[in-house]
């Protein structure tokens, strides 16, 4: 198993034969080299994220700011997001 910390080495990587990668939902808007390929998944997947800090040090002005704009982003993504029903189940059981 081989593993790769940039998204470039994962390009290099996989560019030269080496495999397979799985990537997150923001890297399939990006150019990609000649030759590889991006398949998103359909239905898409979906995870949790979360916004790490030191509890014991006061944030920086940038990193406050950074911390509003994100809750802000995801507060109006969530509200934009179309109620689905129970994930996983056919209907007409």
């Amino acid at each position: 198993m081989l593993s790769a910390r940039t998204t470039e080495a994962i390009f290099q990587m996989v560019a030269s034969g080496l495999g397979v990668s799985i990537i997150g939902p923001s890297f399939p808007q990006m150019n990609f080299r000649p030759g590889i390929a991006s398949i998103p998944f359909q239905p898409a997947i979906h995870g949790d994220l979360a916004l790490l800090y030191l509890d014991h040090r006061p944030l920086s002005m940038v990193a406050e700011r950074f911390v509003d704009m994100t809750e802000a982003y995801i507060k109006s993504a969530l509200s934009k997001r179309k109620p689905s029903g129970p994930r996983g189940r056919k209907s007409g059981r």
